[in-house]
């Protein structure tokens, strides 16, 4: 139970799991304000249907909260963390989510990860960069971080700055080579995820700025109108790896899936 001062002891929201005695897995999480709720299996068919056939649970309770608000976001982390097997619902409130996606994409995590030529069929061509874990960035704008990823502050991370300098001169002269979208990925191989996926203005090219830092690098420009959900990639994960050091932060895939630049340079076939 928290002892957190500032709760009134006259405080009823609380959240509770029902848990399995012998394995010790979570199965059901709820949010209460009576020890009734807790207390009684029936509100649940999945759960009543458990206990009729023998089986029993640990019922363990956290709080009091402030308000149902805290309480419920609470059950929706429990919730959405386990993948419990007998919660019907989805549960309002803060969800356990990948870095850098919204709550309403965290779904995504269930569908099959995207490979680098995936990603460029999907996209119509893609400029994939990887989104390094560091704590500041060159340009002192905010890092994405698990509070901080808001639209605005993705936005600013992704398209600052990368090792394009070579192509800038042929995507001048020919915008139609220019890869459609800059799909930034973030997070360790094991569990990597795709934090945005924007719209590049291909007729931006010639004029966007450079690193102060280095020449080499440059701003993407980017449509933000569109968002950092184009052709919905925004939230999946991605099956991709990249080497040591910012030049080789950068793949550059056609629209056939064809890796032209990149650590992973493989053919355009749906099995590579």
């Amino acid at each position: 139970m928290t002892t957190d001062d500032s709760i009134s002891i006259e405080a009823k929201y609380f959240a509770y799991i029902y848990r399995d005695p012998k394995t010790l897995k979570v199965r059901y999480a709820g949010y209460g304000t009576r020890p009734g709720r807790a207390f009684s299996v029936g509100h649940n068919e999945k759960v009543a249907k458990v206990v009729e056939d023998g089986e029993g649970f640990e019922i363990l309770i956290a709080g009091p909260y402030r308000d149902e608000e805290e309480a419920r976001n609470v059950e929706a982390a429990l919730v959405s963390a386990s993948s419990l097997d007998l919660n019907l619902i989805q549960q309002p409130g803060k969800k356990f989510h990948p870095l850098g996606v919204p709550n309403e994409l965290g779904i995504r995590r269930t569908l099959p990860p995207l490979d680098v030529h995936e990603m460029g069929r999907v996209a119509g061509g893609a400029l994939v960069v990887y989104c390094n874990l560091t704590s500041e960035l060159k340009n002192r704008e905010s890092k994405v971080g698990p509070t901080n990823f808001t639209d605005e502050v993705v936005f600013s991370n992704i398209q600052d700055h990368w090792m394009v300098k070579k192509f800038i001169p042929g995507w001048v002269s020919d915008p139609s080579t220019s890869p459609k979208l800059l799909i930034a990925v973030q997070g360790p191989p094991a569990d990597r995820m795709i934090i945005g996926s924007a719209r590049i203005d291909n007729s931006l090219w010639a004029t966007t700025p450079v690193a102060p830092w280095d020449r080499h690098v440059h701003r993407v420009p980017l449509v933000k109108s569109e968002g950092l959900d184009c052709s919905e990639l925004r939230g999946r994960r991605a099956s991709i790896k990249f080497g040591a050091g910012a030049p080789n932060y950068v793949m550059l895939v056609d629209a056939d899936g064809l890796v032209i630049h990149g650590y992973q340079l493989k053919g355009k076939s749906s099995s590579s």
